[in-house]
């Protein structure tokens, strides 16, 4: 069965009446983000990531949905902090010598900042949850199981549902 069959099963509908034939398409891949961002172990990838001389920023891997783990050259973690707890442990953390990166931040929604500056040719590999694969027609499906399609079409409707039925919505959550 299709992920879009389903969506219009929860929605108790034999075709997507009320909406566009784009809105259902829509919310199931809001929906698979949403699942994405909350589901451990989904779909991970990695992607490798080499340092230039003081190189302190670098671009979010475009693969990535939402990264989880940096991890160094040797293998170990580099433990995810904040501007706040980097001050408490360091109070001058951004004036700090090149070095070999020992945590790393989320800096915006496109870069991520490691501490301290690196002095070059640090590898690093970030792992995380890939991207879903965009819904574009009513035939295609996840290759998730068939719980996790299930999740996705439920949320889904809850998100079509909701400035409609919000009692029925919150039910579909």
């Amino acid at each position: 069965m299709s992920l879009y069959s389903q969506l219009l099963i929860e929605l108790d509908e034999s075709a997507a009446v009320w909406w566009n034939e784009y809105q259902p398409l829509w919310a199931l891949n809001a929906a698979q983000i949403e699942v994405g961002a909350r589901v451990p172990g989904l779909a991970m990838g990695t992607a490798t990531v080499t340092l230039t001389a003081n190189q302190e920023y670098l671009s979010h891997p475009t693969s990535i949905f939402a990264p989880q783990h940096v991890l160094d050259s040797t293998g170990a973690e580099l433990p995810p902090t904040t501007p706040i707890l980097l001050q408490d442990y360091s109070p001058n953390w951004r004036s700090a010598a090149a070095a070999a990166p020992m945590a790393v931040m989320k800096w915006d929604a496109d870069t991520l900042r490691v501490w301290p500056k690196a002095v070059g040719g640090e590898v690093l590999r970030i792992t995380g949850v890939l991207w879903p694969t965009e819904i574009t027609s009513d035939a295609q499906s996840l290759s998730e199981t068939p719980q996790l399609q299930l999740i996705v079409a439920l949320i889904a409707a809850a998100q079509l549902l909701s400035f409609t039925e919000p009692e029925l919505a919150q039910a579909k959550r």
